[in-house]
């Protein structure tokens, strides 16, 4: 069986989840993650300590008519690879970033681009490199609710991510059945907001989160499960 893994993502406020599958020799574990708000234009997050993961992801979300965003900075020079652009026209945007076997340490962050961007990052053990094996999408211009549409793993013990950003003010609510990682506040003509959480599933179950914010607005989600056949780990 080949290694893959899944997408899913919305925009508009954004939201997006992502699954990735575990080695044979044990589960996912969480490491570490934070969201931050960017400036403008342009941001960096703050520190988190990625000793010991295996896997790093980044959310980054924007508002779509500015320049698409990127990650230009990395404290331990990772290249970080993008994945599809979700949310459409004028609205919130996000895309998806993966490190597999990234170098870590203690002081992590990462340096983003994006108009009006926010960024999560998160760190994990327990992955090997993945292939991608599905996408989806949706987005509103106008909700306080937001799903990132159905996703079903291939393959049992897989960790699922899903995204959440914003042009509203908080507090968001966290999907049922996720852990909340980190999340950061909507900044009125500076940053959205934005917000990261996880699931680690024991069977192949299908996965649809639900955002929630407090007024609506432009809105969108992201979902991504990476799926793949266990397999040595090389270093």
């Amino acid at each position: 069986m080949k290694t893959r893994y899944i997408i899913r993502t919305l925009c508009a406020p954004i939201a997006f989840m992502l699954a990735f599958s575990a080695t044979a020799q044990g589960a996912f574990s969480f490491v570490s993650g934070t969201c931050t708000g960017g400036t403008g234009t342009s941001g960096t997050t703050t520190t988190i300590s990625s000793t010991g993961a295996d896997l790093m992801v980044a959310a980054v979300t924007f508002y779509e008519p500015s320049t698409a965003p990127s990650i230009n900075f990395d404290t331990y020079g990772n290249t970080w690879v993008a994945e599809t652009q979700w949310g459409g026209a004028g609205n919130a945007n996000t895309i998806f970033y993966h490190v597999y076997s990234p170098t870590t340490g203690g002081a992590h962050a990462v340096g983003f681009t994006g108009g009006f961007g926010s960024a999560c990052i998160a760190a994990f053990s327990g992955s090997t490199s993945s292939a991608l094996d599905q996408q989806n999408g949706n987005g509103s211009a106008s909700s306080t609710t937001i799903t990132t549409g159905s996703v079903t793993p291939t393959q049992a013990n897989e960790l699922v991510l899903t995204s959440f950003g914003t042009f509203t003010a908080g507090p968001y609510t966290t999907p049922s059945g996720f852990t909340l990682i980190s999340s950061a506040a909507y900044a009125s003509g500076v940053s959205c907001g934005v917000a990261i959480a996880y699931q680690i599933q024991t069977s192949a179950t299908a996965d649809n989160p639900t955002w929630t914010a407090p007024t609506a607005n432009l809105i969108s989600a992201r979902c991504q499960h990476t799926n793949r056949q266990p397999s040595p780990r090389i270093r």
